[in-house]
């Protein structure tokens, strides 16, 4: 609603001020929540659900699952603009961005692992995976890597559910996905929806990444609202020393 967007903008402006210049960037995912249920939409997203192949949805078609998305991605340039006024503007619901520092360059993939999302337990284990956004992303993360062959590069992929809400065949593909580094190097899985603290790790004999839950947490004045013990956590990464420090709150 037009209430809870203003809360929102109003969130990044205090967030904007005191944090001062110390956001470098900000990137973002779609939830569950983020999306709009048209019913047109839910006659698309049936037919992935229910589909015993993994999807592979054309440049065409996927038009019609972002229409759920256009007063997310609207609110998502907005809180880009409040750090950055010459942020890039998003028109997707999935991307890749880089940040360049001093004698690094951190690549971001944005997944959306939303986009076949009703909310909720009734997901689990029903998600999709999209093959074309997979590739549309490998294709655009190749090109930040190859553009960053003189400085060390750290590969953060954000999404926002745990791969084990996806249907098996699709959990299996994306972890091949993964764990092939000609496809994504990457370092470290950011994901959140379950609100709780575990650390996966996942590897094969070439590769491995880690999964870390994270999450924003909120008052919780009332019995309803603790149930679920929400938290929020900071990832201190050390290039250097190649180590993660890792601080949950509650």
């Amino acid at each position: 609603s037009s209430e809870n967007i203003a809360v929102v903008i109003e969130f990044f402006k205090a967030l904007s001020k005191a944090l001062g210049n110390k956001v470098i960037g900000i990137q973002v995912t779609p939830g569950n929540h983020d999306k709009e249920q048209h019913e047109f939409n839910k006659k698309l997203v049936d037919v992935q659900r229910e589909s015993d192949v993994t999807a592979k949805i054309e440049s065409a078609d996927w038009q019609y699952y972002l229409v759920s998305y256009k007063k997310y991605i609207e609110l998502v340039n907005g809180i880009r603009q409040i750090f950055n006024r010459n942020s890039r503007k998003l028109d997707n619901s999935y991307y890749v961005e880089s940040i360049d520092m001093e004698r690094a360059k951190i690549i971001f993939v944005s997944l959306d692992t939303s986009w076949a999302s009703y909310g909720g337990i009734i997901d689990k284990r029903k998600l999709c995976i999209d093959e074309n956004q997979l590739n549309e992303l490998k294709n655009l993360y190749q090109r930040e890597k190859n553009a960053s062959k003189e400085k060390t590069y750290l590969t953060i992929l954000i999404g926002h559910h745990p791969f084990d809400w996806f249907k098996e065949k699709d959990e299996a593909l994306i972890s091949s996905w993964l764990l092939n580094s000609e496809y994504f190097n990457i370092d470290f899985y950011l994901c959140g929806h379950t609100h709780d603290r575990q650390i996966k790790s996942y590897f094969d004999t070439y590769k491995s990444y880690i999964t870390l839950v994270t999450g924003i947490g909120w008052d919780e004045r009332n019995a309803e609202d603790q149930k679920d013990s929400h938290r929020y956590s900071v990832y201190n990464l050390n290039l250097r020393s190649n180590s993660c420090e890792i601080l949950i709150r509650k």
